[in-house]
Parts: C-alpha cells; sequence; structure tokens
C-alpha cells in the first residue's frame, strides 16, 4: 500500500502540486548548470548561480513538504503553509523584480489567478483535514468544549 493511499484526495492533490514544484525547482537547478557559460555569456542577472541555487532550493523544500504530508509527521501543515508560500513569493519577487521587457507581463491575469487559486486551495485542504481531525497533530484545541 504507498504512502498516499490512505490520505484524503485534497491532501493527494496538494501533494501533486508539492511533487511539481519540486521537480520545477530540479529541472531549473539543472538548466543553471547545463547552460552555465551560456548564462553567464549574456549576463543574465540575477545570474547562473541564484538560478541553480534557488532550484536546489524549491526541489529540496518541495520534496520535503511532500514527503512530510505523506508522513503525517507533526507540524507537516505548517511546513507546507511556509513553503507554498514561500514559493509563490520568490515567484512574484522574481517576476517583477527581473523582468525587463513588455512582453514578460503578457499573461499577467493568469499568473495573478493562479497563485490566488495555489494559496487558497493550499490553505483550505489543510483547513479541511485540520476540521475533519485527519491529522493528529492539527486538531483544533477548543473544538470538544
Amino acid at each position: 500500500m504507498s504512502l498516499t493511499a490512505r490520505l484524503p484526495r485534497p491532501i493527494q492533490l496538494l501533494m501533486i502540486g508539492l511533487g511539481t514544484l519540486s521537480l520545477t525547482g530540479w529541472f531549473r537547478l539543472w538548466q543553471a548548470l547545463v547552460f552555465w557559460r551560456e548564462l553567464a555569456a549574456v549576463e543574465l542577472r540575477p545570474g547562473p548561480a541564484y538560478l541553480a541555487a534557488s532550484g536546489a532550493a524549491l526541489g529540496i523544500l518541495g520534496a520535503a513538504a511532500a514527503w512530510r504530508l505523506a508522513k503525517r509527521r507533526a507540524g507537516a501543515p505548517s511546513f507546507v503553509r511556509l513553503v507554498v508560500l514561500g514559493a509563490a513569493l520568490l515567484y512574484w519577487a522574481e517576476r517583477l523584480l527581473f523582468t525587463r521587457s513588455a512582453g514578460g507581463y503578457a499573461n499577467l491575469p493568469f499568473s495573478i489567478m493562479l497563485t490566488v487559486l495555489a494559496l487558497v486551495y493550499t490553505f483550505t485542504a489543510l483547513a479541511w483535514w485540520q476540521r475533519r481531525g485527519f491529522h493528529p497533530s492539527l486538531r483544533i484545541e477548543n473544538e470538544h468544549r
């Protein structure tokens, strides 16, 4: 039986999203390493080292969040919330600070909507999990009074 077989569907979907975040980070690291010379030659700012470091961070944090959620570790929901919020903030900080062409803002409404949807889903799914008591560390303290 797999780790996720006993998890509710909303949490399984959240784990798929965290896995996607992790893979995106690892691909970013790989691309930064493979094209290091080309990125350095065009003097890309913030540079290939930043791309590699942020890719590794996203890869590690996304995988750790999904693993902690699957294993129902204490504090996993709080960790997942921090990782998802941090990834959203990193995305928007990079987009606003490093985009130099007007074409970089072409899909701005879609990006805003997708970010809001991801954050709302994450926080809602974890709150639902808490209300249902599927995770022992998430029980509301005053629930039984």
